[in-house]
């Protein structure tokens, strides 16, 4: 085989390990970019439920306050405010296991394209 032949086959073979590496190189830019949409519908969920547990805290507190003003005797404020504390204890927990399970749904989701892609890639090159 002549040197020039060499040098063509040497250079056939980089192109192709180039053009190769380019397009992994695209695929994984697909894969992050899909990944962070995933990330940002999943940030944009939390968020919302952020803001009505807000709310609905704000309306409890609203309800309280009206329940104060309106209790006509010491005992009635005291069983206002139990209540109230009771209440806002068991609500409490409730949105803090909803934003536990959002936010752990959203570390998997937003995980997930990347780990999988990575799987393919190095099973492929296995």
């Amino acid at each position: 085989m002549s040197r020039t032949e060499t040098n063509q086959q040497y250079r056939e073979a980089v192109e192709a390990a180039s053009e190769r590496v380019g397009r992994a190189a695209n695929k994984a830019a697909d894969v992050l970019r899909d990944s962070s949409w995933g990330t940002m519908k999943g940030l944009q969920n939390y968020n919302e439920k952020v803001l009505e547990i807000a709310q609905a805290n704000i309306n409890a507190t609203f309800d309280f306050f009206r329940r104060v003003v309106a209790a006509k005797s010491a005992s009635d404020l005291i069983t206002v405010a139990t209540e109230h504390g009771r209440r806002q204890f068991e609500t409490s927990n409730e949105q803090a296991k909803e934003l536990a399970a959002l936010a752990q749904r959203l570390a998997l989701e937003s995980t997930e394209p990347v780990k999988e892609y990575a799987t393919n890639t190095f099973d492929k090159a296995a």
